[in-house]
């Protein structure tokens, strides 16, 4: 998957922040009856990896401090566990909502940060981490083109419960298969 996650581009010459990701997940309908794959539980995991800047960033280190614009790539792991109910079911085309609750890993690596207050230059920053528990709200929709076959695109916001990584607003698309 694409990803583009809320951070200044690594480069003045790129337009976003983006980088690479993949998304692994397994959901199951429990039998409630006339409910049957209306609700949906489920858990996913997400790996991306992404260059970036950060441009407030406070660097510390040996009793000094200095604060500028920090260029970074950056990885992060994302398990979670979600919810999603079906608004409209029975038809080719469905809508959902979605909630989900995880944790997120981000690990930066090969900072450099510009000392835009001081006059010591570059600084390398060692590579550090950063961990956060997450929440989500999405609406996603669903259509089965073929017996079993279906194509998804869901919009979420995620909410990161840490100070380093931004919120964000996040769009998927998805191919699954249902095989009963």
């Amino acid at each position: 998957m694409l990803v583009a996650p809320n951070f200044a581009p690594k480069t003045s010459t790129s337009p976003l922040a983006l980088g690479w990701g993949l998304q692994a997940f397994v959901q199951y309908g429990p039998d409630l009856g006339s409910w049957t794959w209306d609700f949906v539980v489920g858990a996913s995991m997400t790996a991306a990896s992404f260059g970036a800047r950060k441009n407030d960033f406070v660097y510390r280190s040996a009793g000094t401090s200095a604060r500028g614009p920090l260029s970074f790539d950056g990885a992060y792991y994302h398990p979670e566990l979600f919810v999603r109910y079906k608004i409209l079911s029975g038809y080719d085309v469905s809508p959902s909502i979605e909630a989900s609750t995880g944790l997120m890993w981000l690990k930066i690596e090969n900072g450099v940060m510009s000392a835009a207050e001081s006059t010591q230059g570059n600084h390398n920053v060692r590579s550090f981490g950063h961990g956060g528990a997450t929440a989500s709200l999405g609406l996603s929709l669903d259509y089965e083109f073929v017996d079993y076959l279906h194509l998804g695109a869901t919009v979420d916001y995620t909410h990161i419960f840490m100070g380093f990584f931004p919120d964000s607003v996040a769009t998927n698309m998805t191919i699954s298969y249902r095989w009963w």
